[in-house]
This record gives structure tokens, sequence and C-alpha cells, in this order.
């Protein structure tokens, strides 16, 4: 997979590229082509124009505050909610790297027990048949570690990544943007992608997040996230939120979670997860902070 260097016009904000027009947002299939061929590795799209990029921004600042001003009610109830089921604080934040590869501290709802490690490792030993399921996929079917009720309702629409708008407040993320990582999963893809992903703030929402035809496989993730910077617009934009919007009301999570048994990553399915290298050795026990347990359900 090659990306091209672009070629940057002397009085020009814009960088020449072939963008992959033919990868609609609705008819874009994951499994077909390769968008990275085509695309600049800096990303010649509409965001290198000053005026665009402060459209979305002040989309950005304007749709937030106004939701956040709205769902209030919404957020002292799961922050309740939270409280009466688990003790510990209602959020958590983890390090994720923002644009330029500047890291940032992300905020959530918190959906796992603070001990959630301990009752892995206490599960996983009275269930000795699921250490394997563990091991290859890091995904349990009745995983201890998340708040009964709430931690499942709060995953499944989404709805536990709503404190993410104060990020886009301070403006560290946007509303719609590439999917935010922590170093270490983001160390697992090559340079090229690296590079293209960081040419814009990660947002709250995706494109990747919203496919119809995502599976959570690393493969699409990685192409869904070079359509979206390549063929970046305010249009698409819009079209994303409209999306995400219609997919929480139904039910489903505008998340796609990295499906770790079918990623691949240098081709061994193990690194696929987001755990830290100096941590898989380490499986099943005290094999992950909590923190790190959240970070595997994200």
């Amino acid at each position: 997979m090659k990306l091209i260097e672009p070629n940057r016009k002397p009085d020009s904000n814009r960088r020449d590229c072939a963008p992959v027009r033919s990868y609609r947002f609705d008819k874009v299939d994951a499994g077909v082509g390769d968008p990275t061929e085509t695309c600049s590795i800096a990303a010649a799209n509409a965001y290198q124009s000053t005026s665009r990029r402060h459209v979305k921004r002040l989309m950005d600042v304007s749709l937030a505050a106004i939701i956040l001003v709205s769902i209030l009610p919404v957020l002292i109830v799961i922050a309740v909610a939270i409280k009466l089921v688990s003790k510990g604080p209602v959020f958590y934040g983890q390090s994720r790297l923002g644009k330029s590869g500047k890291p940032f501290r992300i905020w959530k709802f918190r959906t796992m027990f603070v001990d959630a490690e301990h009752r892995l490792d206490e599960y996983l030993g009275q269930h000795p048949d699921l250490v394997h399921q563990w091991i290859t996929t890091f995904k349990l079917q009745n995983d201890p570690r998340v708040i009964p009720w709430v931690g499942n309702a709060l995953r499944t629409t989404g709805l536990d990544e709503l404190p993410q708008l104060w990020n886009v407040l301070k403006g560290e993320m946007s509303l719609v943007g590439p999917r935010p990582l922590p170093q270490y999963h983001v160390d697992h893809f090559g340079e090229e992608f690296r590079r293209l992903r960081v040419e814009m703030p990660p947002g709250i929402t995706g494109q990747w997040q919203v496919s119809s035809r995502n599976d959570g496989a690393v493969d699409a993730f990685q192409k869904w996230d070079t359509y979206y910077v390549c063929n970046w617009s305010i249009r698409l934009d819009l079209k994303i939120l409209f999306r995400t919007t219609f997919v929480v009301l139904r039910g489903g999570s505008a998340k796609r979670r990295i499906r770790s048994e079918t990623s691949r990553f240098n081709g061994n399915p193990i690194q696929s997860s987001a755990v830290p290298p100096e941590s898989r050795d380490k499986l099943p026990h005290k094999s992950l902070s909590a923190e790190q347990c959240q970070i595997n359900n994200d």
C-alpha cells in the first residue's frame, strides 16, 4: 500500500491528490480496492483550506454547546445511575492522540467497575474454559467488568461518549473525524497511515463508526478513515452526523469495536488488541489495568 507524496502549489493551501471519489459514502465496500493507493499522504482535501477549517470549527462549537445544554438532564440521570450501581468516579479519562499526533485526555462515562482487573481474574479463575476465548479475542459474552444494566446500556447506545462534547468545546476533538486511538494502538499501523490520520482532529463519530458495511475489522477501519480524510467536506460531516443520530435512535451503537479475532497487525492476531505489548505475555492474570480494560471495549 503506497501513498503519493503531495505536490504543494506555492500560492495555494490545497494539496494535489487523486481523490478516491469512487468510494462513495453510502456505497463503499471496504473489501474492494484500496483507497489509500491514490491518496496523498498529506490528505489533499478541503480541510487544508483555512476558511473551511473555521466553518468546521464553528459547526463543532455551536452544535456541541447546543447538544450539551439540551441533554443536561440526561447527563445528570446517567451520572446518578452510575453512582447508584457502582462506587467510584462517574467519568474516566484516557490518553489519546489528536491532530498532528498531539496527545490529549479523552473523557467518557465509566462503564466498568473500578476493580475491573480483579473481577476479570476472578471470573477466569472460576471459568477456565473461557481463558482461551479471552486470550484470543479479549472479549467475553458475559463480561464481569461491565457495570450491570447501566454499563451495557451506555455501551450499546454509545451514550458513554457524550462527555467527549467537552473535548470538542476545548478544540481537542471534532464532532466528526477519525477515531481517536491510544499511542500503543496507533503504533501497530504503518507509518503512512499514522501520518495520514493525524491530518485532522479525531471525532466522536465518524464514517467508520456508522458504516452499515463495517464489521469492526481493522482493515475496514483503516480504509474508512483514509476515505474520510481524503474526501472530507462539510456535507460529508453532516451526512455522518445525520446517520449517527438514526443509528443511536434505533438502539444500536454508533461505535464499532475493533474485533481482535479478525484483526491483523503484522499478521499476528494477538497484536490486534488494544493491549500494550508489555502486557500480552502476562495474560490472563494481572494483565490489564482498569483503564486498559476500558480501552479493550472502546
